[in-house]
């Protein structure tokens, strides 16, 4: 309940909220996809919102951002799975928000670990995963243009 307050204290400083997606925010976060030229599938999405585990930045009414997440190992490390902000509010914090909800969110249900990738290529979430304390723990070649995926680990105390 205390990541709520947070959020609502968020709230009056700014006019960007992070919350729990609703069903009624997908279109908003297939509309990011589209305009960054992806293409995630509706169930994905319906299941996220299902499972509580899809956040979404709002402002103005809009969705401006989503992080969406998993669990590994019976629930005792998180993987979050896509982060993606509207190109309007790039390095604007609404990823950082995103993911700090999350990690709020995850020690308060005890789990104390994240996982996170991203490809070879892209250097701005490489970027991104450092200054928010990941730290690089692996890579693998499982991506269809044979990017290397690059894994990030953080710790949460």
């Amino acid at each position: 309940m205390g990541w709520i307050c947070r959020v609502l204290q968020r709230m009056l400083k700014t006019n960007l909220i992070i919350r729990k997606a609703t069903s009624k925010d997908v279109e908003g976060c297939q509309n990011i996809d589209s305009q960054m030229g992806f293409n995630t599938l509706q169930t994905i999405f319906d299941e996220a919102v299902k499972s509580h585990r899809l956040f979404v930045a709002i402002e103005n009414g809009s969705v401006v951002g989503y992080l969406r997440y998993g669990y590994i190992w019976d629930g005792e490390v998180a993987y979050i799975q896509m982060i993606r902000v509207h190109k309007t509010h790039q390095k604007k914090g609404v990823g950082r928000e995103l993911v700090q909800t999350l990690e709020r969110n995850l020690k308060e249900t005890n789990v104390f670990l994240v996982l996170s990738s991203t490809d070879e290529s892209n250097k701005n979430s490489y970027k991104f995963h450092i200054a928010l304390g990941f730290q690089a723990c692996g890579q693998l070649a499982i991506n269809k243009d044979q990017q290397q995926e690059i894994f990030f680990k953080k710790k949460l105390s």
